[in-house]
Order: structure tokens, then C-alpha cells, then sequence
């Protein structure tokens, strides 16, 4: 679910595999630790939706290709139907923009919806998923001794650090 970051999008799920040197500063994220699954507090339909999707990978992920591909159009329509449709009506009306914010898969509503199938695709068929929380990102790039850190929430995480002169 590699997207660009257009706003804040306070979401717990990282893609991210083994190490990563991004960026022309030497900016480096170290190993990965244990997943968790937690996500963040005050946000119900996130952890709600977070057990369905974690319950339906248990069988998802075993399924067939083509089949999987046949599920996760009707996944993206449900998406859109509950939380991008009403995300791009709420946000519309003054006294309901902050409620707006709150649903989650709202960045949808600035994609087409074949990248939302695509990306339910992807959620329901990869055979490994891994969920940090931000202290856990945090705790990478202080491990792999980085300085001036950044951890901001961006359809996942977006976490950078500096390499010490050096170093």
C-alpha cells in the first residue's frame, strides 16, 4: 500500500522488508523487529476493521490467486461505500469535516478505485503482514543509530534518519 503522502493519515501499518536505504542523505532503516498488532488508541473502527481483515487473512491467503482477485473487488466496493463515498460528502459539510477525518480508507478518495482492488488484492493475499506501531519504527532508526529522526504518519508510516558524519 505504497502511496504518497498528501495530508496526515494517522494509520498503524507499515510495508516494509528487511533493510531499506532510501534518499541521497545515507538515510537508513534498520532490521525489522517482531511484529505487535496494535493500532492506535481512540480509533474503534480501525481496530474493528483490523480483526476482520486479520480473521479473513487466516483463509484469504490460502485461496487462489484468480479467487482472491474475484473478493477483492467486492472488498473496494464495501470500502468505498462506507468509508470513501461518506468521506467525500462529510468532509463537504462544515460541522462534519472532523468526523470526516476520522473514518478510516479515506485516502481512497483520492485514487482511482482500481487502486483500491488492487490494494485489497494485496491486503488479503500476501502471504506475510507485519503491523508496527510508531514506537517501534521510533526504536529501528534509534538502533541503527541515526540522528535526527522522523516518524510521521502517512498511509503508514514514513520514518527517516540521518547517518552520522562518520558514521
Amino acid at each position: 500500500m505504497s502511496r504518497w503522502c498528501r495530508g496526515r493519515l494517522p494509520l498503524y501499518s507499515i510495508d516494509f522488508l528487511g533493510t531499506v536505504v532510501a534518499g541521497k542523505q545515507n538515510r537508513v532503516v534498520g532490521s525489522q523487529p517482531a511484529p505487535t498488532h496494535e493500532c492506535p488508541d481512540g480509533q474503534p473502527i480501525k481496530r474493528a476493521l483490523l480483526a476482520i481483515v486479520t480473521a479473513a487473512r487466516q483463509i484469504t491467503t490460502r485461496l487462489p490467486h484468480s479467487l482472491n482477485y474475484a473478493l477483492a473487488f467486492p472488498a473496494a466496493v464495501a470500502a468505498f461505500a462506507f468509508f470513501v463515498w461518506p468521506y467525500r460528502l462529510l468532509k463537504k459539510i462544515s460541522g462534519l469535516r472532523s468526523l470526516a477525518e476520522k473514518l478510516p480508507m479515506k485516502q481512497y478518495a483520492n485514487f482511482p478505485f482500481r487502486v483500491c482492488v488492487n490494494d485489497q488484492l494485496d491486503r488479503f493475499s500476501a502471504p506475510i503482514e507485519n503491523r508496527y506501531t510508531l514506537r517501534e519504527v521510533e526504536d529501528w532508526l534509534r538502533r541503527g543509530q541515526l540522528e535526527e529522526i522522523k516518524v510521521n504518519p502517512c498511509y503508514g508510516w514514513v520514518a527517516t534518519g540521518r547517518k552520522p558524519r562518520g558514521g
